[in-house]
């Protein structure tokens, strides 16, 4: 079974909470450019849907 931690097992990443206009917003982030990808969910979505996106992703905004 996949779980989130091991999609991110080996990557440099981290997880933080942002207050997006009163709403709560968990973000994962990853890599160190100061180019900025988002992968964004409509409602009732989640991050894990992009967990496989996120280790390749973050290798080219470095």
């Amino acid at each position: 079974m996949q779980t989130i931690w091991n999609y991110l097992k080996g990557l440099d990443f981290q997880q933080r909470f942002y207050d997006a206009a009163g709403v709560r917003t968990r973000v994962i982030e990853s890599g160190t450019s100061e180019k900025v990808l988002i992968f964004l969910h409509g409602t009732g979505g989640h991050a894990e849907a992009y967990l496989k996106n996120i280790a390749s992703h973050s290798s080219i905004f470095v």
